[in-house]
């Protein structure tokens, strides 16, 4: 899926990634749980809980997060960054960070950005080019059963058209079949409730998130590809660095 890149997307990356995918998914709930600590009446702690359970986060990890900013621990004061910047071939890149040091978050990424080949924009030269909605991939039906007292759950095939007609009840923008995997692109308004909605109907979510898409792709060549692979993947390895979004093609 190359529309869109986060470190959601690479939550099935091995055992030894969990840590850090832990710490940024952290931050994402305690600087949700800022606006209000109950997901009840706090849409973005809702949603920040919800890739805490793709990610499967332990509970203990969830609690400390929200208890930063909930009134019973002190937490750093986080605050969410953009950035704005140009890469191989002359690719716009979009960066979303969550940091308690500015001015470490910027320097980092500029010596990654800079390594990579990339040059900074101007404010607003790149932020333009994207649209902020949200992406949901659907890869089978969910099937749970207790198997010794343990709830267990099964990932089913799903029939594609069905999931289309099941997806179009709700205000939808796209729907492809992308590999084994549908992925249905939505408004910021009508993302929750096609999320709540598709996992009602017991399909299974592989991932969802809020992206940046771009609003047109450029074409990049073999070797300008190869240095944006290397230069995303550093990025995604920046403890502030929470999103990444391009308009590779």
């Amino acid at each position: 899926m190359g529309r869109w890149h986060s470190i959601v997307a690479r939550k099935t990356a091995g055992d030894q990634n969990k840590g850090k995918v832990y710490a940024k998914v952290g931050k994402i709930i305690t600087i949700a749980a800022k606006k209000w600590a109950d997901p009840d009446l706090n849409p973005s702690l809702a949603l920040a809980l919800q890739k805490a359970k793709q990610n499967n986060l332990p509970r203990d990890v969830i609690d400390r997060a929200i208890k930063k900013w909930a009134g019973w621990g002190e937490g750093d004061d986080l605050q969410e960054i953009f950035y704005e910047w140009y890469g191989p071939g002359g690719v716009a890149i979009y960066i979303k960070a969550i940091t308690s040091n500015t001015n470490r978050s910027a320097t980092n990424v500029k010596i990654i950005v800079n390594k990579h080949g990339g040059n900074m924009g101007t404010p607003g030269s790149v932020s333009w080019q994207f649209q902020h909605k949200g992406v949901i991939v659907v890869d089978g039906l969910s099937r749970k059963e207790t198997i010794k007292w343990k709830e267990v759950e099964h990932v089913d095939p799903y029939d594609a058209e069905q999931l289309e007609m099941d997806a179009m009840e709700y205000d939808i923008i796209d729907i492809e079949k992308e590999w084994d995997t549908m992925v249905i692109t939505t408004s910021l308004e009508s993302y929750r409730p096609t999320l709540d909605g598709l996992q009602q109907a017991w399909y299974h979510v592989a991932t969802s998130d809020l992206h940046y898409i771009p609003d047109n792709t450029v074409a990049v060549d073999d070797e300008d590809k190869l240095m944006l692979d290397k230069l995303l993947a550093a990025l995604d390895d920046d403890e502030d660095v929470d999103l990444v979004a391009h308009n590779a093609n």
